[in-house]
Formats: structure tokens, C-alpha cells, sequence
């Protein structure tokens, strides 16, 4: 896996197009389970204890997910989604906009300047399967300069019914690695894009590196210490997107 400077600048000249994850890619966790933490900080008030109980039930879950992945490894993205869709039924979709509207300032930002520099060159797409106001939160943010980032924000969305959350919107296979690259298929097709820079942290990325590559593309992964990089062009650890931003500068 090449990860010097010259190989990450050549494989970002040769793209018209990148894709990019968001959960435990741009942002270091899951970004709905900081959602539900947020939602629970929030709901200490009169008028939302009605849903403290299911809050609280989701930071349960959360907490047991997590020992569970020791032991039987990580529950899958339809799992994750089904709980989370059972959590925020019935709230105010305001609630959840605007704490959705928070979460792009938190963690590192070093983020921000390596996207910037390369939507300099080609447009940037957000390409994730966290829920629709969070996408979009995330698709409004700028770079340093103050330019805006990504061109579009690909998320879940969800079924609203008289400004309050009847669940979200998905299937089984809407969650999967085909889902996505069957979205970077349509990106390409409908705008003419011909060579796709991938930029992802494990196998939800895997069709779509492997599909970028056979286009003349290929793929970035920002992969943590015992991950699976090997479906990733060049494989970045440490501080990644500080790595990528000076390899682009």
C-alpha cells in the first residue's frame, strides 16, 4: 500500500469525481449514536420527558452493542438503523435537525482543509448511510477558506408525517456495499464523471474501491490499527487527513 505523498497527489490528479464515507471516516464514531447522546442531553425538560424511557433504552442498546462486539463482532448497518428508527419515532423532526446540526463542529477538523483541497479539483459527494439531517448538517460545511465542501450529501432518509418521525427510510440491501455502488454507478452516469477517488474506512467501501479502480480510479482508506485495508489503493493511518491535505498541498 503506497502512502507517500507523490502516490496520494497522483491518484488525486488522475479522479473527476470522489465519494466519501462519513461514520468512522470524517467523523471518528458513529454519528447517530452522538445524535441519541445529544437528544438525551437535551430531553431533561418538562416537555421532552415523554421520551427520555426511549432514550434511554437506545443508550442501553448502544452500551450492549458494544460489549457484544468483542465477543460476536459488529452488528450490521440494518441493525444499527432498525434501532435507531425505533428510538426517534414520533419525535420532532426539528429536534433532530437541529441536533444533527451540531455534530459536524465536533471531533478533529483536519478533515475540513484535505476535502477542500481536493474539491478544488473535482466535486466531493458525501456517500453515507447515516440519516438524511445529518448528511445534509454535514453537507453545508465549508473549508477553511470558507468555501463549501461537497456538492452533494447522499444519506437515509426519513419518513416525516406532520413535523414528527415515523421511522426511516430503508431495506435491507439500502444498507449494504452494493447499495453504495449502485449510488457511485448513478453519480457517474448521470453527470459524466468517468474516474471515481473513493475514500472510505472498511468494507461498506470495498465494492466501490474495487469498482473506482476498474474505472481508472481508485481509492483512500482512512483505516485504524487492526481494520481491513486491503481493498484500498493506499491505506492512511495516524492523522490521515492531515496526511492527505499535505500530500494535496
Amino acid at each position: 500500500m503506497k502512502k507517500d505523498p507523490s502516490a496520494i497527489a497522483a491518484l488525486v490528479r488522475r479522479c473527476d469525481v470522489c465519494l466519501v464515507d462519513l461514520d468512522q471516516c470524517i467523523f471518528p464514531v458513529f454519528t447517530q449514536t452522538v445524535l441519541g447522546a445529544i437528544l438525551l442531553l437535551r430531553a431533561w425538560t418538562p416537555r421532552r420527558w415523554p421520551f427520555l424511557p426511549r432514550l434511554l433504552s437506545g443508550a442501553l442498546y448502544i452500551a450492549r452493542t458494544r460489549l457484544g462486539q468483542i465477543a460476536e463482532g459488529r452488528p450490521s448497518n440494518h441493525e444499527l438503523m432498525d434501532a435507531f428508527a425505533r428510538v426517534i419515532r414520533g419525535f420532532p423532526a426539528e429536534w433532530v435537525e437541529a441536533g444533527a446540526a451540531i455534530i459536524p463542529r465536533l471531533g478533529p477538523q483536519a478533515w475540513r482543509a484535505a476535502l477542500g483541497g481536493i474539491a478544488g479539483r473535482m466535486p466531493v459527494h458525501l456517500l453515507t448511510f447515516a440519516i438524511l439531517p445529518i448528511a445534509s448538517a454535514f453537507g453545508r460545511q465549508r473549508d477553511p477558506s470558507g468555501r463549501v465542501i461537497f456538492a452533494a450529501a447522499h444519506g437515509t432518509e426519513l419518513i416525516v408525517l406532520r413535523g414528527r418521525i415515523e421511522g426511516c427510510s430503508f431495506t435491507l440491501p439500502s444498507l449494504s456495499p452494493g447499495a453504495k455502488l449502485s449510488a457511485l454507478e448513478r453519480i457517474c452516469r448521470e453527470a459524466g464523471f468517468a474516474r471515481p477517488l473513493v475514500i472510505g474506512h472498511g468494507e461498506d467501501e470495498s465494492l466501490i474501491a474495487a469498482r473506482a479502480r476498474e474505472m481508472g480510479g481508485g481509492s483512500i482508506g482512512i483505516v485504524r490499527p487492526g481494520q481491513p485495508h486491503h481493498f484500498f489503493d493506499i491505506a492512511l493511518r495516524g492523522n490521515a487527513w492531515r496526511i492527505l491535505s499535505r500530500a494535496l498541498s
